[in-house]
């Protein structure tokens, strides 16, 4: 929020715009700067990227959600010092020693972040239907992060160290509470020619009433220039098909003013939420008090609006001299769905 911050101190005009229609409501709020332009030391939060398939590729594949920032996380680190207070900027030092110490050795500020590319993402995904075998209860879906990286080629063996390490300490502090408890391995597997490295976490095979455990495979891959780190395997899997589709993205191409975007698919959420209707209409008699019927009643009722709502989107970007923020908000009419004028 700096970025903004920053843009709001030189910013002449604020302008807003609002288009709803039946198929959804777009609005949308402009920041322009004056003469001065904006200020250079917030440069970092509006960098410019490459054009890659990538992430509407993904999309296509079917996500409860996505987080797309775009920081030159290098460029902030260095001029941490003009953003954050004395206390905050102590701890980033903490930090950046903690992390040394799983890459191996290797030096975080110095020798790992200016490595990291400039888009870094969190995406969401229900877990897949499986006839065969009961759901675990919650089912909770999928989560993956994804780190772009300079050349990850050269530098993706740092982040296969540092998830083997994490794993080991994973190990030894189960180990310290129970000391029965089943050791974590990491198992390599094959995605096409990608190598991934999957933990298994010793689990019993098809239980009748899986719990909460059930739904973790954490796994890792590095691929093209990403590295994918998550909670299950089928979604690491699904990621990394489509970045050997992508590729590592438009290199001949000319950069722009990267967008950061929040997507929420409003059907996918609905679906989870009526999966885990009963889970979670238990947990609100636990936690309010309240009737068990009243409670499956409200949940009802709000998946029942979910079922109106195609998407919700929030995109933020940098076009010369303004800043943009758009919110879209995709609703459904009868059967027909149409996609907010652009």
């Amino acid at each position: 929020l700096s970025g903004f911050s920053g843009a709001l101190r030189n910013c002449k005009l604020l302008s807003a715009t609002l288009d709803s229609s039946w198929s959804g409501i777009d609005l949308g709020i402009a920041l322009h700067a004056d003469d001065r332009g904006f200020d250079e030391k917030y440069a970092p939060f509006f960098p410019k990227t490459l054009r890659s398939d990538f992430h509407p590729g993904i999309q296509k594949r079917g996500l409860l959600g996505s987080i797309r920032l775009s920081r030159d996380i290098y460029a902030w680190w260095e001029n941490s010092g003009a953003f954050l207070e004395s206390q905050a900027a102590g701890s980033l030092a903490q930090f950046s020693a903690a992390l040394s110490m799983f890459f191996g050795g290797l030096n975080f500020q110095d020798e790992v972040l200016p490595q990291l590319g400039k888009t870094i993402s969190l995406v969401f995904r229900n877990p897949p239907e499986n006839e065969e075998r009961p759901s675990p209860s919650p089912s909770i879906p999928g989560g993956a992060l994804i780190i772009e990286l300079k050349d990850a080629k050269k530098f993706g063996r740092p982040f296969i160290v540092a998830f083997n390490s994490l794993v080991s300490i994973l190990n030894i502090t189960r180990m310290q509470q129970d000391s029965n408890a089943p050791s974590m391995l990491v198992r390599p597997e094959k995605v096409g020619k990608v190598d991934c490295y999957r933990v298994d976490l010793g689990l019993p095979e098809n239980p009748k009433n899986p719990g909460i455990e059930y739904n973790f495979t954490p796994s890792l891959a590095v691929t093209g220039n990403r590295v994918i780190l998550g909670s299950t395997f089928d979604l690491v899997k699904l990621l990394v098909e489509e970045s050997e589709k992508a590729g590592d993205g438009g290199k001949t191409g000319v950069p722009t003013y990267a967008k950061d975007r929040v997507y929420i698919d409003g059907r996918a959420l609905g679906s989870i939420l009526g999966t885990n209707l009963d889970f979670l209409a238990a947990q609100q008699v636990v936690n309010k008090g309240a009737g068990l019927e009243e409670a499956k009643k409200e949940l009802t009722d709000l998946r029942e609006l979910l079922s109106f709502i195609r998407d919700l989107q929030l995109e933020s970007f940098r076009e010369k001299e303004a800043i943009r923020l758009k919110l879209r908000l995709g609703l459904i009419g009868g059967n027909t769905i149409v996609e907010p004028s652009d």
